[in-house]
């Protein structure tokens, strides 16, 4: 299980789900992005805390020569100067393992709010220079420092996405940088619910950092949920539900990109699926067992049409991505997890088989984005998982995605 920094006193949702909370009432940021019903469990009364009260009290009822009894002296007071002129022993020394990030210790600093620190720098010149880097790109960080005054949530997630770049290329360093990432994304989460509660979804002001939050956000906790919790069939479909509802909470005060930023700098960004889609005028096969699926489905009329809203999607992304170049993949497949509706993803966190099957055919599509580091092998593992949960009843619309992996 990925570690992650304590919340002593944050909702019971966020310990659940190990992220930091950050503790505002009646629903912290987290819960409330992701739809989730959140709740405080009571107060404990901590028995240090108890004891010290104690104490105190019995001190005021002290005569000034007890407590100055109480205070020791100079000459009571232990000596430190053998300590230090002794030589340091080899033994003292904490030396770093040797797959880490001299930058980053195995317990970092408490990240203070609204503030930057060293390691923070030491992110920011990875993300702007390290060639290759196909998350946060070059142009998205420079906007990211240009608006991080009025939009400081952009610049606190790419750096946050960046710590978990660099934990992919250090795993000795994992522990440290993921709980600055944690921090990172979470104050970024607060400030964009606070900044945004009062922004119409139309604000052309604040479209580009919104639209650029959105994307990288999504691609970021679809990438964590694929790293840490594949082990875990269960675990890994409830954290995959929660990217889902996290990204459409987002999305659903992110402007169009077609009607509001065709004409910002991001235009050549969105250029790249704009193009493709002119390239698509046939629709492709990949998805024809899932829409044969669907007819002898014992489905209700709301999941079914959740179910071939979740199909076109994918089909739309398969089209795209066969006029992309391969290192653009990742802008199609993105789609799928911000495009789904509420009652698919709630098919999801019940284990309907027809929603898992569907979500092995996006395992494809994740599969095809292998060489972008922040997937890897994701897709083929969401693929197995599916597999082996539904057993050989579900074999023969399961036959495509397993084909694929061999």
């Amino acid at each position: 299980r990925r570690s992650h920094t304590k919340s002593r006193n944050g909702c019971a949702e966020c310990k659940r789900r190990h992220i930091r909370c950050d503790e505002r009432r009646p629903s912290c940021a987290n819960c409330q992005i992701a739809e989730r019903a959140c709740f405080f469990p009571p107060p404990k009364v901590c028995k240090r805390k108890q004891g010290k009260e104690q104490q105190h009290h019995a001190y005021q009822h002290q005569g000034p020569e007890a407590t100055d009894a109480l205070t020791p002296t100079p000459e009571a007071s232990p000596r430190n100067n053998d300590a230090d002129t002794s030589p340091m022993q080899l033994n003292d020394l904490q030396l770093p393992p040797a797959d880490s990030h001299p930058g980053f210790p195995s317990q970092p600093s408490p990240l203070p709010e609204a503030i930057f620190t060293p390691q923070h720098l030491i992110l920011l010149h990875h993300a702007g220079t390290v060639p290759n880097f196909t998350g946060p790109n070059r142009s998205a960080v420079e906007i990211a420092i240009r608006r991080a005054i009025d939009s400081p949530y952009l610049i606190d997630e790419i750096l946050a996405f960046t710590a978990f770049h660099i934990a992919h290329q250090y795993p000795g360093s994992a522990v440290p940088l993921g709980k600055v990432a944690t921090e990172l994304q979470t104050r970024a989460l607060t400030t964009f619910t606070r900044l945004t509660e009062t922004v119409p979804k139309d604000d052309k002001a604040t479209a580009v950092p919104r639209f650029l939050f959105s994307a990288i956000l999504g691609r970021h906790v679809l990438a964590d949920t694929l790293t840490h919790y594949r082990s875990d069939f269960h675990s890994f479909i409830d954290h995959l539900v929660g990217c889902f509802n996290l990204n459409r909470g987002i999305t659903s005060v992110t402007p169009p990109a077609q009607y509001y930023l065709s004409e910002s700098e991001l235009q050549p960004f969105l250029n790249v699926v704009l193009e493709a889609q002119k390239k698509t005028a046939l629709k492709g096969d990949e998805c024809d067992p899932l829409r044969r699926l669907l007819v002898d489905a014992d489905l209700s009329e709301g999941s079914t049409k959740a179910c071939r809203h979740a199909i076109e999607t994918l089909q739309w992304s398969f089209d795209i991505c066969r006029a992309l170049e391969e290192e653009e993949y990742p802008q199609a497949v993105s789609v799928f997890s911000v495009k789904v509706e509420a009652s698919f993803v709630e098919m999801l966190r019940k284990y309907r088989p027809e929603a898992l099957v569907i979500l092995a055919y996006y395992g494809v599509l994740l599969h095809r984005c292998r060489s972008f580091w922040a997937f890897s092998s994701g897709g083929a593992s969401m693929i197995r998982a599916i597999a082996g949960h539904l057993g050989g009843y579900w074999q023969e619309p399961l036959a495509w995605p397993l084909h694929v992996l061999e």
